[in-house]
């Protein structure tokens, strides 16, 4: 009753504001993030029972209709994630850009009473039409009129390109251009036989309450959209968090055997540096010059032996001293390269800590969002209802593998 309360006040507000008798053109448009556009399908296409808009007339949903490619069966997502694809973007887009622009064009209940369906659809043909013009048919994701509630209105979705080819709602939809939108919108809307008057341009002006609680609708499913993808983001940087951590303590075990394992090498490779070979004993070899001639010297059987002990000692200690500097230089090298990756596992940790911060801080927007617009404990009951068939979804399931091992 409180809410129906505030409804009529609205609606009195509209005429006192308007004039009794006449009618305005509203478009409204709200920036949308990849995580709502399911939630936004969902309710545009009908495709489960609304919860949260319980204007909606079953009976009458298949009166809607679309006025843009209506033969697409890809979903929103899909459709937006291949327009932003075909921009060839430098570098790919942040989970948090707004990739769609929702915009809702209307007039007051009392304006389409006054209508034919032929005069209806002409109306919602030129909104159409406008938008298309203004923005790009090519980025035109969706256009869907519902008839099913309480006022008529459609809702179409852009993908916000610039001029060159670039991803940004921020940089078209300026306050110059939201200004200037409303003035066009109803200057084309005149143009095509519909006398109305110009909307206000901004929320708390707005003269319709119909569209205020439409717009109140469309922003709880965003925003539940927006948490689901958060929800399902926060369970997967946990996750990784801790990988990284297990990963993080499995490398430091690695990097201090590998310190160990070159610290005993380079001990070893210093001991065989040290090891000289017994000169002094060489040089007490004496030998006498055969008759033949000087090339050959003759020595003591016990000192030919010394001397091939000698060359033999030698040569195996040059062989490891060759293996010794190539295991310390292949050591060395994982050494750094262990120490790099454990430097690259530091730098995503910050950088997860950042955007689980992030993530909190944007909870909290939204449970401010649903205070203010009063919906914190519809959505509480909404949350219920899906926990609630999860968890019949889940005793169904394995009721069914239950019955299948029989």
């Amino acid at each position: 009753m409180e809410e129906r309360n505030e409804l009529d006040w609205l609606e009195s507000m509209a005429l006192r504001q308007g004039g009794i008798g006449m009618s305005y053109s509203v478009i409204h448009m709200t920036k949308l993030k990849m995580g709502a556009m399911k939630g936004i399908e969902n309710h545009n296409e009908r495709i489960k029972d609304s919860r949260t808009n319980p204007d909606i007339v079953d009976a009458r949903s298949h009166l809607n209709y679309d006025l843009h490619r209506s033969d697409d069966s890809r979903t929103y997502y899909m459709r937006t994630k291949d327009r932003i694809s075909e921009l060839d973007l430098p570098k790919a887009i942040r989970k948090d850009a707004v990739v769609s622009v929702g915009f809702i064009t209307t007039s007051d209940k009392a304006f389409f009473d006054g209508l034919t369906p032929e005069q209806s659809k002409k109306f919602f043909q030129a909104s159409y039409d406008f938008l298309k013009e203004r923005y790009g048919e090519k980025n035109v994701i969706s256009s869907k009129v519902h008839l099913d509630e309480r006022t008529p209105h459609m809702h179409t979705y852009i993908v916000p390109v610039t001029q060159d080819g670039r991803l940004s709602a921020k940089s078209i939809f300026t306050p110059v251009e939201l200004k200037s939108l409303q003035t066009d919108y109803n200057r084309h809307m005149r143009e095509h036989g519909f006398n109305l008057d110009k909307g206000e341009n901004t929320r708390t002006h707005i003269e319709m309450s119909e569209f205020k609680k439409q717009t109140a609708f469309e922003e709880l499913r965003k925003v539940e959209g927006t948490l689901s993808m958060h929800t399902e983001l926060s369970k997967s940087v946990e996750k990784q968090f801790k990988e990284l951590s297990d990963n993080r303590d499995s490398l430091m075990g690695e990097v201090t055997a590998l310190k160990t394992d070159l610290k005993a090498l380079r001990s070893d490779l210093e001991r065989v540096k040290d090891i000289k070979v017994a000169f002094n004993e060489i040089d007490a070899i004496q030998g006498e010059f055969g008759l033949i001639g000087k090339k050959k010297v003759k020595v003591k059987t016990e000192d030919f032996d010394k001397l091939k002990d000698i060359g033999k000692r030698q040569h195996v200690l040059e062989t490891k001293l060759e293996r010794l500097e190539r295991d310390n230089k292949s050591l060395s090298q994982d050494l750094d390269k262990y120490r790099s990756r454990d430097m690259d596992t530091y730098k995503k940790d910050i950088e997860r800590e950042k955007q689980l911060k992030g993530m909190a801080k944007e909870i909290d927007t939204v449970k401010d969002f649903l205070v203010d617009t009063n919906q914190l404990e519809s959505y509480r009951k909404f949350r219920e209802e899906q926990e609630l068939v999860k968890k019949q979804m889940q005793k169904q399931m394995q009721k069914d593998a239950w019955d299948l091992e029989r």
